[in-house]
């Protein structure tokens, strides 16, 4: 017996076909906002329906029981989906509560602005993916009055199974700060787990100023979202990790805060996560063991700033309305202006939610860049 359990309204939903009796073994099962629901039965028939703006899971499969495994999760965007630091919060948030709810343990994380990385020890990646992108999908485009599913369609999902490969793969995700050119140290870093391992070792202790009202909850959280036990919210709006990550488990991969720390210094140019974790980056993927080598640039100016100096220019200019409401002319001063403060064309790009290609044509037909040399 298949049992289907809808954990949000379903806006639309049309089954193309019915499972026959003997299709009750779900081998995978696929389900993100706006993408097509694959089921695979044992008989490797395929059925296809379409799902919008919900999350379908799997609550029982004759009491099949599933193994839970690790896997290293990645989902990218060709926009900005992290725009400030309350963006990330609410992120690390979502993958906190996903995981509370879908009974999986998150190892790591580090969100970048345009894509995010997890560790996370789970029976279906697919569904607590799902659940970590419909809930901050729906805070952003809420916040922003944005429309329609952030980020690729699909994910990338490495399963990790050997020892090696945990170790890489983990420590991919905490460096992920150094290889992206946003951080000298991986620790330094505010948006990845780095800093919560062997804490006790390296003296490290959290500062937080906990909020225990419900009022002030409400601040950072929406009204339907209702905090598990020992989940506790800091001032700054982003839940207190300690009590939530599995750092336990990680510390007992590395088995030693030296070994840890020779892991956190280490270069990724023989990493096999390089190979294998990053392969949908293609070619790019090089260029940031390249960027590990290069120190100079640590400083450029980052992501947040871009999206900052927009809203600065949104409410000096339009009110304080998002940057969904920018017009195509507003975005190429707005381009201007950013390409002036030696921000690059990618982040131009992906901050202000415009085509690469237009921002190249008009810096071809010298709109932009006028008074700038470009120094690559």
């Amino acid at each position: 017996m298949l049992y289907i359990c809808f954990l949000d309204a379903l806006r639309s939903i049309s089954l193309l076909t019915t499972l026959p009796p003997e299709g009750n073994s779900i081998l995978f099962l696929a389900c993100l906002n706006n993408i097509y629901l694959c089921i695979a039965c044992k008989n490797y028939i395929q059925y296809f329906c379409s799902v919008q703006y919900s999350l379908i899971a799997i609550v029982g499969l004759e009491g099949r029981s599933h193994e839970k495994k690790l896997y290293h999760l990645c989902v990218s965007s060709p926009e900005v989906m992290f725009r400030v630091p309350e963006d990330y919060y609410q992120g690390i948030n979502r993958a906190c509560l996903a995981a509370y709810h879908h009974d999986a343990g998150l190892l790591a994380y580090s969100f970048m602005s345009n894509h995010f990385h997890v560790i996370v020890e789970t029976e279906n990646p697919v569904i607590y993916i799902g659940a970590l992108r419909n809930g901050y999908s729906k805070w952003f485009n809420s916040k922003y009055s944005r429309k329609g599913p952030l980020g690729h369609q699909g994910f990338h999902a490495v399963e990790l199974n050997t020892p090696e490969h945990i170790l890489e793969g983990i420590t991919y995700v905490l460096r992920n700060g150094v290889h992206h050119n946003v951080g000298s140290y991986p620790s330094g870093y505010p948006f990845c787990s780095t800093r919560y391992y062997f804490m006790k070792d390296f003296g490290v202790h959290g500062l937080y100023t906990p909020i225990t009202s419900w009022k002030e909850q409400r601040e950072f959280l929406s009204w339907k979202v209702k905090l598990p036990p020992g989940y506790v919210l800091d001032k700054s709006g982003m839940l207190i990790q300690e009590n939530i990550l599995q750092i336990k488990m990680v510390e007992h991969y590395y088995g030693s805060p030296r070994k840890f720390s020779y892991y956190m210094n280490k270069l990724s140019g023989e990493e096999w996560a390089m190979l294998h974790i990053e392969s949908w980056m293609g070619t790019k993927a090089k260029e940031l063991l390249n960027n590990e080598k290069i120190t100079g640039k640590i400083n450029r100016i980052s992501d947040v700033d871009v999206c900052q100096f927009i809203d600065k220019w949104l409410k000096d200019n339009k009110k304080g309305a998002p940057y969904t409401t920018l017009l195509h002319k507003e975005k190429l001063r707005l381009a201007q202006l950013l390409w002036q403060k030696r921000a690059g064309p990618g982040q131009i790009a992906r901050c202000l939610a415009i085509s690469s290609d237009v921002l190249e044509y008009q810096e071809n037909t010298q709109l932009l860049g006028q008074s700038r040399k470009c120094p690559w």
